[in-house]
């Protein structure tokens, strides 16, 4: 009787054990979604125009972000992952952003905050699927072209081009790192 009681014991454990508590398997893969902004809060980028004029913007801020819902907390959120980076100098100040919202919603955004909080999207990327699967991650390609080419980002190096309010293109040219 005992050994039956134990073998049940260990079957029932092993059920619960297997139990997952999130909603989404733990794959996701972050390294790759954070590689579009590979920045650091100090870092200065270079940009370039057709008229050789230079451009500093300086890193302001970055955030890289990701929630694994949990079955048992009353957060609805399935999964959600962001990066997001805030650029300025006198002139402008940039925010660009890559999410993935529940592995159904891929977006990628460049937008400029003017004076009086005035947001205007310079360029937009959007791809969204009808059920959450592990096949938005296709979507995660080393170039993404926002708007029409109005900007892009590139894997490993960021926000390589883009266009500003005066319709100007700039072009990444390099960075400097914030010394520690």
């Amino acid at each position: 009787m005992k050994k039956v009681a134990f073998l049940l014991l260990v079957i029932v454990g092993i059920g619960f054990s297997s139990c997952d508590p999130y909603y989404v398997p733990d794959n996701f893969p972050t390294k790759l979604l954070f590689s579009y902004l590979p920045y650091k809060e100090g870092d200065t980028l270079l940009y370039t125009n057709y008229k050789t004029d230079t451009m500093k913007l300086v890193v302001k801020e970055h955030d890289e972000e990701y929630f694994r819902g949990q079955r048992n907390n009353s957060d609805h959120i399935k999964e959600n992952a962001c990066v997001l980076t805030r650029l300025s100098n006198i002139n402008l100040n940039l925010t660009v952003s890559c999410a993935c919202h529940e592995r159904q919603v891929f977006e990628a955004k460049l937008t400029h905050q003017a004076q009086g909080n005035n947001i205007q999207v310079l360029g937009k990327y959007l791809y969204e699927q009808e059920e959450m699967s592990d096949v938005i991650f296709n979507q995660f390609v080393d170039e993404i072209k926002l708007s029409e080419d109005q900007a892009t980002i590139k894997r490993n190096r960021g926000l390589v081009e883009f266009t500003d309010l005066k319709s100007v293109k700039w072009k990444y040219i390099g960075k400097k790192s914030k010394k520690k």
